[in-house]
């Protein structure tokens, strides 16, 4: 007669996780961090995550995607999920937050080319070109009289009286007369002159 305790298991009996449903072996997912450039790139991720670990349900698809959220992305898109479930949670999800923060990032990014950006201590052209960078993220013509009027007024006063002395520029002539009009009143021109001055006395 065989003896039982040979068949008996030498550690605690353990449920067989192969048995489970693909959704209920999953308990936490780690989904790419969200990136309001490209959320379309994010969700290509996110489901391959799913893929892998075979979530298949709209709704665990959408509690793991929600649990994932920057609290930000999260408030834009609260009356999504505030509301009853549908058949199809997740699908509604990944709509709306595409079309939500992509349309938030355009605002922010439009108050800082209104509000924001200054000169500091790049060169006109430089200042131009990050202006040109924020209004097309924002619809704005990146030669229109709209950005050419908020680059003027970044400039400062000696500059602007020359542009506005040379008559109607480009956008581009603007920011290239800007840069010789910055070049050469520069503060930066003063200690090179001092120092010169102080060799060529140290030499007499």
């Amino acid at each position: 007669m065989t003896d039982p305790s040979i068949l008996a298991p030498s550690g605690p009996l353990l449920p067989d996780v192969s048995l489970r449903p693909p959704d209920v072996r999953v308990i936490q997912l780690r989904l790419p961090t969200f990136v309001r450039k490209n959320p379309h790139v994010l969700f290509a991720q996110v489901e391959a995550v799913f893929d892998l670990h075979c979530v298949t349900s709209e709704t665990t698809r959408f509690r793991h995607l929600l649990c994932n959220l920057p609290p930000e992305v999260a408030d834009e898109v609260a009356d999504v999920f505030g509301s009853p479930l549908n058949d199809a949670p997740y699908q509604r999800l990944k709509q709306s937050i595409p079309d939500r923060t992509t349309a938030s990032e355009s605002a922010r990014l439009l108050y800082r080319l209104t509000h924001e950006e200054e000169l500091g201590d790049r060169r006109p052209s430089q200042l131009l070109n990050t202006m040109r960078q924020l209004g097309g993220a924002s619809n704005v013509d990146s030669n229109g009289a709209l950005l050419k009027e908020l680059f003027l007024q970044r400039l400062q006063q000696p500059t602007r009286i020359v542009l506005v002395a040379a008559g109607d520029l480009t956008l581009d002539r603007a920011a290239d007369l800007a840069d010789r009009v910055h070049d050469a009143t520069s503060p930066s021109v003063a200690p090179l002159a001092s120092t010169a001055e102080s060799s060529a006395v140290s030499r007499l």
